[in-house]
């Protein structure tokens, strides 16, 4: 490194100020469900070690491992296989053992302090080292003999112990502003539900009259061409697959089906305005609303609302009613809608014009918990980037 630095620094390498260095058990241990915690590369992160998600091993297995490679308070560990150059400094006196994905560095504590040798380690100028000194590609490694040769500049000691409170008391304050973003995220993302029951549980939705959708809506449900004709596919029939279904208006698909393929299958082409509902998979009780005229997959309930019935009004009814038929489907992890009882919901049935005031109503009010929703994500996304790489 050639950059001229403060009077009393000077550039060291890695292997110069450590008294060792090396790196965990090149053998899986017999994991155990009780005993001592044993960290992996998952466990070691710039916030701290994670010892909610670990596995153990027996005390007899980590006595013998320790006789090695024995993490104690002042070392710091440094990931080195798959995510590697993640620095932290043990700050417990918790026994625990570490896998060859994670490095132990010991540091000569007359030459350096361990918080400034995490926190370098955890700048931008050794974050780009340890990428480029970072061999394969499915399964990465930072050897032992390149990760010695991490260059860094090192100032005396009172200044280490200065730059490392100072950086201590800043990252404090980047943490305390992204715990009140996220405060502030889980406050709007639970406003959606609460505008929904504004208006379905207030006092004018109990005098609405209710009837069940099979009698004011068709349904219906789709199909998927067989995926061994490729004649089937790639034509310029939108065809909507379940995983699509993200509670919003749908004017585009992954895949498109052919005339061929359309009249081979169950798949249909039903017109836009039509609302969408997964019954099984993944995405079980997500919504749409066709902007387009499309077919879908079996996965998928499709309602044709009559002209008593606006789609908008009763998409916003289903995204309130949602756990609620959830609940009454059946299966286990994955619980399946079936359309029988889709089409046995009650539903409220307010005047046309209430329907079009409400959904109006709760469009507005969508469109601004997203807007919200994107300027406290922007406010987190510059306290984990911007200010952390900034400090």
């Amino acid at each position: 490194m050639s950059e001229r630095l403060p009077e009393g620094w000077k550039w060291v390498r890695l292997g110069e100020v450590c008294e060792k260095i090396t790196d965990g058990t090149h053998h899986t241990p017999h994991y155990v469900k009780e005993g001592i915690p044993f960290l992996s590369v998952k466990n070691v992160r710039e916030t701290g070690l994670d010892f909610e998600n670990v596995q153990y091993i027996r005390e007899e297995e980590h006595k013998e491992l320790i006789k090695r490679c024995y993490p104690q308070r002042g070392d710091v560990l440094y990931t080195k296989v798959g995510t590697t150059g993640i620095a932290k400094a043990v700050d417990t006196d918790r026994e625990f053992s570490i896998f060859v994905s994670v490095a132990l560095l010991r540091p000569e504590r007359t030459k350096i302090i361990p918080e400034y040798l995490e926190k370098v380690l955890n700048s931008p100028i050794c974050k780009e080292q340890a990428k480029a000194l970072t061999q394969g590609v499915g399964n990465q490694n930072l050897v032992i003999k390149d990760l010695k040769q991490i260059e860094f500049p090192l100032p005396p000691l009172p200044e280490q112990k200065r730059i490392a409170t100072k950086l201590r008391e800043l990252m404090r304050e980047v943490e305390r502003a992204r715990t009140a973003c996220e405060k502030q995220l889980e406050a709007v993302k639970a406003l959606p539900s609460a505008y929904l029951r504004e208006v379905f549980e207030s006092e004018e939705a109990k005098k609405w009259e209710r009837k069940r959708l099979g009698e004011v809506c068709k349904t219906t449900s789709g199909g998927t061409p067989h995926r061994g004709h490729i004649e089937y596919f790639y034509g310029n029939i939108p065809w909507v697959k379940s995983g699509e279904l993200k509670d919003g208006y749908i004017n585009d698909t992954e895949e498109k089906i052919t005339k061929l393929g359309l009249d081979n299958s169950n798949a249909k082409v039903l017109p836009t305005g039509t609302l969408l509902i997964a019954m099984y998979g993944a995405t079980v009780g997500k919504l749409g609303i066709l902007e387009i005229a499309a077919a879908t997959n079996q996965a998928i309930c499709a309602i044709l609302p009559n002209s008593n019935v606006l789609t908008d009004f009763l998409f916003f009814f289903f995204l309130y009613y949602r756990k609620d038929l959830i609940n009454k489907s059946y299966g286990g992890a994955q619980p399946n809608i079936s359309q029988e009882l889709i089409r046995k919901t009650l539903i409220p049935m307010p005047a046309i014009n209430d329907q079009r005031r409400i959904a109006t109503y709760l469009k507005e009010k969508m469109a601004y918990v997203e807007k919200l929703k994107a300027s406290i994500e922007k406010q987190l996304n510059k306290c984990l980037t911007t200010l952390k790489k900034s400090v």
